[in-house]
């Protein structure tokens, strides 16, 4: 029996030139969550949730520093992320977490540099910015550690969306926020945190939805021919039967970006009015994996 098991060793690393691609990114997502805590969330004394916001409630309380309490808490889930993840993730997280701890110490002098007296602006900028830094930091197989790598490892098992799975356990640090400050403040941090996971989950899945088009028609030869020589797509012919004539049928199945879609119902209209048309929105895409990525090697494998 197959099973998908987890390659750990130094050879299935990424080519040097992708990986320093990669650090690239990861470390400005770093930048670019650290400024929103800084920025925005310092000045009102909003939560970022997870372990950071633990860690900015022991700041905002005890004065401990935010980056050594982050690097120290995380320990223990770097260990755990060894043990459920894939070598590349949890490299690629460490380098995350230095990056966002050293930005919050090297940061820490500019807060309230930019105030924003409205605290609902705040949290929503400051939501924004600090989404579109995890969602690099995401979209590069990498995180800031916390519940960050908890979320990946509940997606691994359950596929819940990153985001979300984030978003429902920064409840739990909000909630203990409440505690130590007034509730409103709470409230802010989760609109900032909903703003995050939202921006999170579109930068992964991309901000250009994909849609999976079935196409039913008796003119399947020259529908397919428009998608793979206009729309520049593939598509797979399925054979069908038909349950009210009674008769085979082809199927054309094929994946098409937002921007396409129009054209390609107003070609099907032109082609075969008559043609059934199903069109669903398609949340994620896998498989046609590209040799070379990952120098050869794949991330699984099959024993």
């Amino acid at each position: 029996m197959n099973r998908l098991v987890k390659s750990g060793s130094a050879n299935d690393l990424p080519g040097l030139k992708i990986y320093f691609f990669r650090i690239i990114c990861i470390t400005a997502g770093g930048m670019l969550s650290s400024l929103a805590v800084i920025l925005f969330f310092y000045p009102h004394r909003f939560l970022s949730g997870g372990i950071s916001g633990i860690a900015l409630i022991l700041d905002y309380t005890l004065g401990f520093p935010v980056s050594a309490t982050l690097l120290l808490m995380n320990i223990p889930i770097l260990i755990l992320a060894f043990i459920e993840l894939d070598l590349h993730f949890v490299i690629s997280s460490i380098i995350g977490l230095a990056a966002y701890s050293f930005f919050l110490h090297i940061f820490r002098p500019l807060s309230g540099a930019l105030y924003v007296p409205d605290e609902i602006l705040a949290a929503i900028f400051g939501g924004a910015l600090n989404g579109l830094g995890l969602g690099l930091i995401f979209k590069n197989r990498a995180s800031i550690g916390g519940t960050d790598v908890i979320s990946t490892i509940v997606r691994k098992k359950l596929s819940i969306n990153i985001g979300t799975g984030i978003f429902l356990m920064n409840v739990v640090s909000v909630s203990i926020g409440a505690f130590f400050f007034p509730l409103y403040k709470a409230m802010y941090s989760l609109i900032s945190m909903f703003v995050t996971s939202f921006l999170i989950d579109q930068f992964i899945q991309g901000f250009e939805k994909r849609f999976s088009v079935m196409i039913i028609s008796e003119k399947w030869e020259k529908i397919a021919e428009y998608v793979t020589d206009n729309l520049y797509r593939g598509a797979t012919i399925l054979e069908g039967h038909g349950a009210y004539r009674r008769r085979p049928i082809k199927i054309i199945y094929t994946v098409i970006p937002s921007h396409r879609l129009s054209k390609l119902k107003d070609a099907v209209a032109l082609i075969d009015p008559a043609a059934f048309m199903s069109v669903e929105l398609s949340s994620e895409i896998m498989g046609n994996w590209k040799q070379g990525y990952f120098s050869g090697k794949n991330v699984y494998k099959k024993d």
